[in-house]
């Protein structure tokens, strides 16, 4: 089948190209290029003719007006910084535990684990739902505190910093 087809393509071809019409030879086509060229001078010298009539002044001051106010917003948008505002989500957010304030609870440990999941957020946003993952004293503590979010850090740490016996110490060092 396959040899059939291309035999007949072939053959299609031939006949296509000893028809002068399908294929012009090569004067013709000089002929056509010189032609193109010729058109290609006319119309390249060929002079566009001016509009009769003027821009009515309204419309001018309009034209001047909208120019200049893309101007100051292509300026606003070269020189504004990129800016991007990451929210939290409820499902991250949520992954924050709660820290109650007790001994046993680790106030640096839990501020590196809250940096850690809040890295993108901006501060206030880091603030908030550190606050909101408070329970107990810790609680009772941020209530009466207003704090931006890094000196709130320190205040935390320092607050609740935990303080551990030898026999604690001794075993996280066997855990090791």
């Amino acid at each position: 089948m396959y040899d059939k087809r291309s035999k007949t393509d072939a053959a299609e071809l031939a006949r296509q190209y000893e028809n002068s019409e399908t294929f012009p030879n090569s004067a013709d086509l000089l002929n056509q290029i010189q032609e193109l060229k010729m058109q290609f001078e006319v119309l390249k010298n060929r002079e566009l003719p001016q509009p009769s009539s003027q821009i009515k002044p309204n419309i001018a001051a309009v034209l001047t007006t909208l120019i200049e106010s893309q101007k100051q917003l292509l300026e606003r948008q070269i020189n504004s910084p990129n800016v991007i505002e990451i929210t939290s989500t409820n499902d991250t957010a949520n992954s924050i535990q709660i820290f109650l304030g007790n001994i046993m609870d680790n106030a640096s440990e839990w501020i590196k684990e809250v940096d850690r999941i809040s890295t993108n957020w901006t501060n206030e946003l880091k603030l908030t739902n550190a606050i909101s993952s408070h329970a107990g004293s810790a609680k009772n503590w941020q209530i009466t505190q207003d704090y931006p979010y890094n000196d709130w850090k320190a205040a935390l740490a320092s607050i609740f910093k935990r303080r551990i016996t030898m026999q604690e110490f001794l075993a996280h060092q066997s855990d090791r």
